[in-house]
């Protein structure tokens, strides 16, 4: 009898040989039970002298019948002691079980299976430090055993070592292609780590290995719905859904993957009836559905099933700003800006929700990258201007150089969630262009994060930026990049430029004083290549 391979003993829990989810499934971050995050630190094990082994079998044969009787029965202490063991555990002393494995070690100290109970009673305890030396011991000594592979793969994911978990879990499915726990659990930590087609892969042959798993179907079809596998996700959700009764989360995105995959297939009507069907009363409304369709079908490569939805939201919302410039984006019509229309209709209504899902769910960070780029060339500029500074990502690293600081955007639900910070001396609602132009050599420092990518053109923006600017004054800016012309009109909306381009327009009134390649932030679940660049006006 060995403790890692008894599922249903208390070992078999998040985080531990047999790893069980949350009872739900929802985008990144849910997987807290799962993926424990308490980081442990390796430490050294300590065995017991002989001497002290002896006193404590005797100890135990005077207190405990128990005792007493398996070591009558089996003349070998170290046997008698690990069952001891083996048995507190199973009652719930944990402690008890750490001191009779420690005293079995030190008479066995080449016991692969002990090393690896002790891993599980000490984890049990909370040292996961002490588990992940009894395991790495374990494995010293039988480098073949998957499961103490598993054992360390989850320790290693507790200590956020990412890296080390993964090769973990792979060498487990090396040794071990049917451990459906190690697959599952590798799944969840590339969920987590938001890699959801590997995730999918590893999800999916945990199920395929145990098809009544209903978190390894559940999980499944979130992580194919996450990866833009809307049909696969659809049959992941159904399997799920035969099994337990779907989470609301899963039940809307079923629903949804039912209605994307109708849409590749160019039938609005159809889709629509498909989601009703599920979704029922407390679905979304169809306007609501066909822009989230929109929006996904394009970030996901499905250029004409979006352009269909596109062309038939706004046929029905003619007026529409917002659906009318990301259409002519995505149908590549030469434009050199987006309208202000639409800036100001679709910022208006992603104000509220604007850092949940671009820093949560997009991992967009230039503001404080953008930031501690100046911070090397300036300590202290007395006037600063935010350019579409948004709902004030870029206060808080920028409060630490400004004297007075001050933000322009042309929405004005995104300069209400600014002025919430408190870190803004002004809030103006201006076109950025329109307003520098005002603004005759008024600033120290121009911050422009994730402002460009609305600009196609940016003779017009580097002419006023050099008007506002003092004698020396610093422009700060991030662009998405794109190779072989100047600027292009992505499918998202947004404008990307040749960073080659951008330096040599600057060239004639700046000087280039940093220039790091680096990821945006997500599209599509694809990091968005791009450049940060710190601009000096020539005196």
């Amino acid at each position: 009898m060995s403790l890692a391979f008894t599922r249903q003993s208390p070992e078999v829990r998040p985080g531990a040989g047999s790893p069980t989810p949350a009872p739900n499934c929802p985008p990144p971050g849910v997987f807290a039970d799962a993926i424990p995050s308490a980081p442990p630190a390796t430490r050294p094990i300590d065995l017991p002298q002989a001497g002290k082994v002896a006193l404590l079998r005797a100890e135990l044969r005077r207190s405990s019948p128990t005792f007493a009787a398996l070591e009558a029965a089996d003349p070998e202490p170290c046997r008698a002691l690990r069952r001891f063991g083996l048995l507190e555990w199973e009652a719930g002393r944990l402690a008890g079980a750490v001191e009779a494995f420690t005293a079995a070690l030190s008479l066995s100290p080449g016991d692969a299976d002990l090393w690896r109970d002790l891993a599980f009673a000490f984890q049990a305890v909370g040292q996961a430090g002490a588990a992940l030396t009894a395991i790495r011991r374990a494995l010293g000594l039988a480098p073949d055993e998957a499961r103490s592979w598993l054992m360390c793969a989850n320790l290693l994911v507790q200590g956020d070592d990412h890296a080390g978990a993964e090769a973990a879990f792979r060498q487990a499915i090396l040794r071990d292609p049917a451990l459906s726990d190690a697959h599952f659990a590798l799944g969840l930590m590339l969920f987590e780590r938001r890699r959801y087609a590997e995730a999918a892969r590893h999800l999916a042959d945990a199920l395929a290995l145990v098809p009544d798993h209903a978190m390894a179907a559940l999980c499944l079809g979130q992580a194919r719905y996450l990866g833009g596998n809307f049909a696969g996700a659809a049959e992941a959700f159904a399997v799920c859904g035969a099994l337990m009764p779907l989470p609301d989360t899963a039940r809307r995105n079923l629903a949804r993957a039912r209605a994307f995959t109708a849409l590749l297939s160019g039938d609005v009507d159809a889709a629509l009836a498909a989601h009703a069907a599920i979704a029922g009363a407390d679905g979304e409304e169809d306007d609501s559905l066909l822009y989230a369709a929109f929006s996904m079908l394009s970030a996901y490569g499905h250029t004409e099933a979006a352009i269909a939805v596109g062309r038939y939201r706004l046929a029905r919302q003619p007026g529409d700003p917002v659906q009318a410039y990301l259409l002519d984006a995505l149908c590549g019509c030469p434009l050199t800006a987006a309208p202000v229309s639409y800036l100001e209709s679709h910022f208006d209504a992603f104000a509220p929700t604007f850092d949940e899902k671009l820093v949560g769910l997009l991992l967009y960070r230039v503001p404080q990258q953008l930031a501690a780029l100046a911070a090397r060339h300036r300590h202290h500029c007395a006037d600063v201007l935010d350019l579409g500074c948004g709902t004030g990502l870029g206060a808080a690293p920028l409060s630490a150089l400004a004297g007075r600081l001050t933000g322009v955007d042309v929405a004005d639900g995104m300069l209400a969630e600014a002025a919430k910070r408190g870190l803004y001396a002004d809030l103006v609602k201006a076109e950025a262009v329109d307003f520098l132009r005002g603004a005759p050599q008024r600033y120290d420092l121009l911050f422009a994060a994730d402002l460009l990518t609305y600009f196609g053109d940016l003779a017009p923006l580097f002419a006023a930026a050099k008007a506002a600017l003092r004698p020396g004054g610093l422009f700060c800016l991030s662009i998405e990049t794109v190779e072989g012309r100047n600027y292009a009109l992505l499918p998202s909306g947004r404008f990307a430029h040749a960073p080659a381009h951008v330096v040599a327009l600057a060239a004639r009134d700046f000087a280039t004083l940093e220039d790091l390649a680096q990821d945006l932030r997500l599209e599509g679940q694809a990091p968005v290549p791009g450049r940060l660049l710190v601009f000096e006006r020539r005196r």
